[in-house]
């Protein structure tokens, strides 16, 4: 298959320049055999692709920025700014992906600013309509975060460790897990019954990590690496990951992990694969960035397709639409050689 070339087909809206490099965001449209059309860009800083995340119906796509939420159509036509509390910090990084109501009409993030003066993170919620925005209190910062699939519970990583749930704006907070070493990325699965996470004991590799949604049952599964990046697949029965072990000398591999089990299975070397691996939205195919700008997904069994090639650039957030037709991702010009 032909490969795209962003030069031609790159359609470039607004812009931002830091440091000397240039961040985008782009949306790829795809069919089902993963064959390119052209895609639409929106240029952000790259620390916010982290935060986007599609609507349920995958109409838009919710970037957070400095002004609150800037919501991207899907298909390039239209820009809307959602007002909300700023989120100052890294330009308008917020920590984990913005989550949507079931219903796609309200958007909740975690930020440092909120209603009154006091230090920690607030939940935000900010309706697409344009209406009323709600904010409660965490009363801690919050390193990381993620949604369940119908928009609760929110789970979170606070400074002082462990891993917390908030099911609601009326509940209060609950503490899930506090194992000896650093609790980082929580991932709810797709079917909200369990927790994904990384554990990073001390001086020792990063663990890959489940427990049940109550925080019952922690258990280590996957090995142990010197990074790892991992996420569910739609089934919320294996888990792909991308990381580099003590076995492997450092070098990066793309495995698959039954969640069950823990049986890790070998599918691949990524050479040098950036960020998280995204599973389709039917769970037949599992995508990564290599680290010379190529998009491409392979199946579980190991059968390999390339989406694009951005020569130049390094790629990251991988981001699959809920029809699976289109894929958001961000991308930075990459520094020249030395």
């Amino acid at each position: 298959m032909a490969a795209l070339n962003p030069q031609r087909a790159r359609i470039l809206i607004g812009g931002l320049i830091a440091a000397g490099l240039i961040f985008t965001v782009l949306v790829l449209a795809l069919d089902e055999d993963g064959r390119p059309g052209f895609p639409a860009g929106l240029r952000l800083p790259a620390e916010t692709a982290e935060g986007a995340s599609w609507s349920p119906d995958g109409r838009w796509i919710a970037i957070p920025n400095r002004a609150g939420v800037l919501l991207r159509a899907a298909d390039g036509d239209s820009v809307r700014q959602l007002r909300a509390p700023r989120t100052p910090r890294y330009k308008g990084w917020i920590p984990g992906r913005i989550g949507w109501s079931s219903e796609g009409k309200r958007l909740r993030y975690v930020t440092t600013v909120g209603p009154e003066e006091s230090k920690g993170s607030w939940v935000t919620e900010v309706p697409t309509n344009g209406g009323a925005v709600r904010q409660v209190s965490l009363g801690t910062d919050v390193l990381d975060a993620d949604w369940g699939s119908r928009g609760w519970p929110l789970v979170y990583v606070p400074a002082a460790g462990g891993i917390w749930s908030l099911a609601s704006f009326g509940a209060e907070p609950v503490k899930l897990l506090d194992r000896p070493g650093r609790e980082e990325e929580p991932r709810v699965s797709p079917d909200g019954t369990r927790i994904l996470f990384t554990l990073t004991p001390q001086e020792q590799p990063d663990e890959l990590w489940i427990a049940r949604a109550d925080g019952s049952g922690a258990r280590h599964i996957g090995g142990r690496f010197s990074f790892l990046h991992a996420s569910w697949a739609p089934d919320s029965r294996r888990i792909a990951v991308i990381g580099a072990g003590a076995r492997t000398n450092g070098a990066p591999w793309l495995y698959v992990v039954a969640a069950r089990t823990g049986t890790r299975r070998i599918v691949r070397f990524t050479a040098g694969a950036a960020w998280y691996p995204a599973w389709t939205p039917g769970g037949r195919w599992i995508t990564y960035a290599l680290r010379e700008g190529q998009i491409q997904k392979t199946r579980p069994r190991g059968e390999v397709v390339e989406l694009a090639d951005f020569r130049g650039e390094l790629v990251s957030n991988l981001l699959w639409s809920p029809d699976g037709k289109k894929l958001a991702y961000s991308s930075v010009e990459a520094p020249e050689p030395p």
